[in-house]
């Protein structure tokens, strides 16, 4: 899924990259692609190299799809990371109807929490988990101090 950049010869290391895919009908409005790369460039910003990434806006079946292939999950994500050991790139596919359902259940605004999946995929794809109680507050907290830099509440809240 991701696009691959070359290293540049000269300085041995690539900027970040990224691209962004909508698949069919999807909607992320009102974030624009500039928020977006702001978000994933702040969140990159945490880790300790630059990464590619590729960010797919899917609709529920190819989410499922994918969730069920390679996470074994029957059910739509509202995010999912795909890192590729040895390599500097990942793929990040978000559910905008998962997260619009997730954002009106929790009474949050759609952009604030599909801002929260940009960042919480992004910090994935660099290794933070959320799978043991210390993993998770660190991830957390990386998260709310990202999303405060774009004003958005803290998504734990």
């Amino acid at each position: 899924m991701a696009t691959a950049r070359k290293r540049s010869a000269a300085s041995g290391q690539a900027a970040p990259a990224l691209t962004i895919q909508l698949a069919g009908a999807v909607s992320i409005a009102p974030l624009t692609n500039a928020r977006l790369r702001q978000l994933v460039r702040a969140a990159l910003a945490t880790g300790p190299q630059p990464l590619e990434i590729t960010l797919r806006f899917t609709a529920r079946r190819e989410a499922r799809a994918l969730n069920a292939a390679y996470r074994q999950g029957d059910y739509d994500p509202n995010v999912l990371t795909f890192d590729y050991p040895g390599t500097d790139t990942a793929d990040i596919v978000i559910c905008p109807p998962v997260v619009r359902e997730q954002a009106r259940e929790q009474r949050k605004r759609f952009a604030d929490h599909l801002s929260h999946m940009v960042v919480h995929g992004v910090l994935h794809a660099l290794g933070h988990t959320h799978d043991q109680a210390r993993a998770a507050a660190r991830m957390e907290k990386l998260e709310i101090e990202i999303l405060a830099r774009f004003g958005i509440a803290d998504p734990y809240q």
